[in-house]
């Protein structure tokens, strides 16, 4: 893993979910509302493909009853290079440690604002999901929170 930066002038993110939590998400992120045993730790996940998104909401959508939902943001790269960032390029052996660290632990959890990384797709070995266009990007911190907060569309 390395820290990396943000090439383009902006990023555009998606937050998939259904319209039974939309307006808590409008809102603004709560950091406490996820599971904690998850990926890159407790946060607010995010994708860049909007097709994971729409994906990740028809799940979730298929599961408390509401309809599909993205939440779109557009993310200037000034903000994000002020968050402190961790991005896993590959699915490698940093990326799988890092990953078995937050799906065993309860209270682990690490000092980056973002965290940026390929989506595991089988939870017993934890392989990667075979498309290359799929990933998440994970936000930690208050301070990550205002910087999203003030990129949703």
């Amino acid at each position: 893993a390395r820290l990396r930066r943000f090439r383009r002038n902006s990023r555009r993110f998606y937050h998939g979910t259904s319209t039974t939590y939309e307006s808590s998400v409008r809102q603004g992120i709560d950091l406490g509302a996820g599971r904690q045993d998850v990926d890159f730790g407790r946060g607010f996940y995010l994708t860049e493909s909007r097709r994971q998104a729409e994906k990740w909401a028809r799940r979730i959508a298929g599961k408390t009853g509401g309809d599909p939902v993205i939440i779109p943001y557009r993310i200037a790269n000034r903000e994000l290079r002020r968050l402190r960032s961790l991005e896993f390029g590959a699915a490698d052996e940093s990326w799988l440690r890092f990953v078995r660290h937050h799906r065993k632990s309860r209270s682990a959890m690490h000092e980056y604002d973002l965290v940026r990384g390929p989506v595991v797709g089988s939870v017993p070995t934890l392989r990667p999901l075979a498309f290359p266009e799929y990933n998440q990007t994970s936000i930690h911190t208050p301070k990550a929170v205002r910087v999203f907060d003030m990129g949703r569309r």
